[in-house]
């Protein structure tokens, strides 16, 4: 008997010694995880450029979109059906959870005591204490799942912060949206202000406002950023396209107070009743392109083949501009059409001709020579009362040739 106890000694020993041995062989990295909505997990490697790692569903664990991870790579890629291949890149298993990356999550009360987040690559996720006033249907914030245990995995369930409304109503809807995405509110009075107060910078900017400019923007638009001009080129059979963009620049500087501010936003948030700006609306109305004033901007002067629409150069400068007249993609849609508003002066409906015959030349040409995808979409515009917040109904955008005629 003690012989025996003796081999199986020596065997549990010598199994150990050659786990350890495999475990020191192990590769372990650190990255960020990404989960699509149908669970796939990709983890981008921490100052690497190397591919991201994949991580299939049945090894993200209790990881969750946007935690730091840390990933144990598998000698084989697992592939449905019970196979594997090496071929398609390094694949791993989530083994511990370094950091979340959120401390709340927005989601639908649902049933089961149960939350539905509002981000599909979040799992759905339980819900312990007490839901004091939430009924089932509702949006509501909830404590995002710890990290309970040595392994770094949530065990726990989470507890309700606050309830936003029944979902399905727009107030609640746009509540649930500001909430879970962080959005900014707008600027203050005071905000607004103190922007107004900023004096341009002295900047050399080329003189082109005798360049016919105009701006093509929706019906509804309040700010003026881009706009476009045409004029000869310098030798026979050339035409010069410029694009002119508000020049922002000259009142925001990199690392000013309103360069981290709008860094913070990334982008103007147009919600019902909620218009959410970048930067303040005082800045927007001072570097906005409005017409028949000088404006700062900057700007792409491209010369372009009148013939075959091949593009032959660029330049790009400091500018200052004027703009002529403000159109919208309506009134262009119908000088295409043949049908220019009456108002409009010969200049003006001879200009936006040749523009749309250069466009069309400029692609005829790309789809030539590029590998070109032509993806012509449809909009869909939820049109909402900001009073009574209530949807009053659809309107239908179908891409025109003066949409693609910006674009282009």
């Amino acid at each position: 008997m003690n012989k025996k106890r003796k081999r199986l000694g020596k065997r549990s020993k010598a199994y150990d010694k050659k786990q350890k041995a495999k475990q020191s062989q192990k590769t372990w990295i650190t990255g960020k995880l990404t989960v699509t909505q149908k669970g796939l997990g990709f983890v981008v490697q921490e100052n690497s450029e190397e591919e991201d790692i994949f991580v299939p569903p049945q090894f993200v664990g209790d990881a969750i979109d946007g935690d730091t991870v840390q990933v144990e790579l598998l000698d084989e890629r697992p592939r449905r059906g019970g196979k594997a291949t090496t071929s398609k890149g390094p694949a791993g298993k989530v083994v511990k959870i370094i950091e979340r990356n959120r401390t709340a999550i927005v989601g639908e009360l649902i049933a089961g005591r149960k939350v539905r987040p509002l981000n599909r690559r979040l799992p759905d996720i339980d819900i312990k204490g007490s839901l004091d006033d939430a009924k089932r249907g509702d949006w509501i914030e909830v404590e995002a799942p710890g990290i309970t245990d040595e392994r770094g995995s949530s065990i726990a369930p989470v507890s309700l912060l606050k309830t936003l409304g029944k979902a399905g109503t727009v107030q609640a809807d746009i509540e649930a949206v500001l909430t879970e995405f962080n959005l900014k509110p707008a600027y203050t009075e005071e905000e607004d202000k103190e922007a107004a107060s900023i004096k341009p910078l002295e900047t050399k900017r080329e003189d082109l406002t005798s360049l016919f400019v105009v701006t093509i923007d929706p019906i509804d638009a309040k700010d003026f950023d881009d706009a476009v001009s045409l004029s000869p080129g310098k030798k026979k059979g050339e035409i010069e396209l410029g694009i002119h963009i508000a020049d922002l620049s000259a009142w925001i500087t990199p690392g000013s107070v309103y360069d981290k501010k709008a860094e913070s936003r990334s982008f103007t948030a147009y919600i019902p009743g909620n218009t959410l700006p970048m930067i303040p609306k005082t800045l927007t109305r001072m570097a906005s392109l409005t017409a028949d004033a000088p404006s700062p901007a900057h700007t792409v002067i491209i010369t372009i083949d009148e013939n075959t629409g091949k593009v032959l150069r660029s330049r790009r400068c400091f500018s200052t501009i004027k703009v002529n007249s403000r159109l919208t993609f309506e009134q262009v849609q119908q000088a295409i059409d043949g049908k220019p508003p009456e108002d409009w002066d010969d200049e003006l409906k001879q200009n936006v001709a040749k523009v749309a015959e250069l466009t069309r030349k400029m692609r005829a040409f790309r789809k030539m020579t590029e590998q070109f995808i032509e993806l012509a979409t449809t909009e869909i515009r939820v049109i909402c009362n900001d009073e009574t917040k209530e949807v009053e109904g659809l309107k239908i955008k179908h891409q025109t040739e003066a949409d693609m005629l910006v674009e282009e």
